[in-house]
């Protein structure tokens, strides 16, 4: 029977909290762990080239960009070359 100030949910869920505690003890430990990896592949790494802007006399501007960018924005990030075609 539920004691004074409980009710049969309450008992239901700390039952049940303690049941998975005892199956899976490193649950939330593996939960950070997964979020970890998540936000490190999210945010990602970037290299690569790009052209930046094409004119009617054959300059071409290329960006070229590399590292990680977890809250930049990779343009603003790169260098920029300019070739003539």
């Amino acid at each position: 029977m539920a004691e004074e100030g409980e009710t049969k949910s309450e008992l239901l869920s700390i039952r049940f909290e303690k049941a998975l505690e005892k199956k899976h003890p490193f649950t939330l430990l593996g939960v950070l762990i997964a979020i970890g990896f998540a936000l490190f592949f999210i945010w990602g790494v970037h290299e690569g080239s790009w052209v930046e802007d094409l004119k009617e006399d054959g300059t071409v501007m290329i960006r070229d960009a590399k590292g990680s960018y977890q809250d930049e924005d990779p343009q603003s990030l790169g260098e920029t070359r300019t070739i003539q075609l």
